[in-house]
C-alpha cells in the first residue's frame, strides 16, 4: 500500500484469480495509479477490483509512439535502453538477444 504504479504496460492474454483481479493491479491499498496501458482483448477471469489500465490494441503496442508516450527512451544504452521491431514486436531491452 502507498506505492507508485505509472508507465506500466501489460500485454498477457489472460488474468486470472479469484478476487481483487485486474489488468493492471488489482487489490490497491493506496497510492499512486496513472498513465498505465493494457491489451484491450485481455481476458480478466475473476472477481474485478483494482486498475484496469487505458485500452490499447494489439498493433498500438506494437508501436514505439505508444512507449514514448508514457516516456520510454528508445536506443542502444543504459540511459535509452529499449528497442522495437515497429509494427512486428513488442519493445525489449537493447542487451536482450531475440
Amino acid at each position: 500500500g502507498g506505492g507508485s504504479i505509472k508507465n506500466n504496460v501489460a500485454i498477457n492474454q489472460l488474468v486470472s484469480g479469484i478476487s481483487n483481479v485486474n489488468r493492471i493491479i488489482g487489490n490497491h491499498a493506496g497510492g499512486t495509479i496513472s498513465n498505465n496501458f493494457a491489451l484491450k482483448d485481455m481476458i480478466v477471469e475473476g472477481a474485478q477490483s483494482g486498475e484496469a489500465g487505458t485500452d490499447k490494441t494489439d498493433d498500438e503496442l506494437k508501436e514505439q509512439l505508444t512507449y514514448e508516450g508514457l516516456g520510454w527512451s528508445f536506443g542502444d544504452n543504459d540511459t535509452s535502453p529499449w528497442k522495437i521491431d515497429e509494427g512486428n514486436g513488442y519493445p525489449y531491452l537493447y542487451w536482450q538477444e531475440l
